[in-house]
């Protein structure tokens, strides 16, 4: 198999593994969506709903939806009441307008990131993109905010890096798999 026949290879993977993954998602954020619905109007038509919560939880947050908190008060008697804040995350199965109002919307926020996120799968540009700007998808996939003006700086110096490192390859590039098929003869 030749270096291109690898690098395309590769490519197509990366398409097919990126469509299924997040189409996988995007069918399994509408079926427990579904759940969630038929629970709010007949809480015994599902009766395990509570063990779907973690599932939830996970596909909210890998579809980068933050928690939200609802203030709300609490009467702890003799005339008194508490203010406090409660989590949407915490409380998904809790039956309040204000809850099932919020977990519906993040049902369809969710729903809508898988859609996009395995219809861009397709798309030329978003691949164009993934490679110019790698080093910032890199930053992202580890979670680090990258408006903060330190990782805008890291994000900088990693671009930077990578586009020596590509030019250098472009230039070089023969000389460089003439140098890698001779250490790996030496190695044989």
């Amino acid at each position: 198999m030749t270096f291109v026949s690898e690098i395309v290879f590769i490519f197509l993977f990366c398409v097919l593994f990126k469509i299924q993954y997040n189409y996988r998602r995007y069918k399994l954020t509408l079926k427990i969506k579904d759940k969630y619905l038929r629970w709010l109007d007949n809480e015994e038509a599902v009766s395990d709903m509570n063990t779907y919560t973690s599932i939830i939880l996970k596909l909210f947050k890998d579809a980068k939806i933050n928690d939200i908190h609802l203030p709300t008060t609490t009467t702890i008697g003799y005339n008194r009441a508490v203010s406090h804040q409660i989590s949407i995350y915490q409380n998904l199965l809790y039956r309040t307008d204000q809850i099932i109002v919020n977990v519906c919307d993040m049902f369809d926020e969710a729903v809508g990131y898988y859609r996009s996120a395995y219809k861009e799968a397709f798309n030329p540009l978003y691949w164009i993109e993934v490679i110019v700007l790698l080093p910032k998808h890199i930053m992202e996939y580890f979670d680090m905010n990258t408006e903060k003006l330190n990782a805008k700086i890291i994000n900088v110096m990693f671009t930077g890096i990578w586009w020596l490192i590509c030019i250098f390859f472009t230039c070089f590039k023969s000389e460089i798999f003439q140098l890698i098929q001779s250490f790996l003869q030496k190695l044989a």
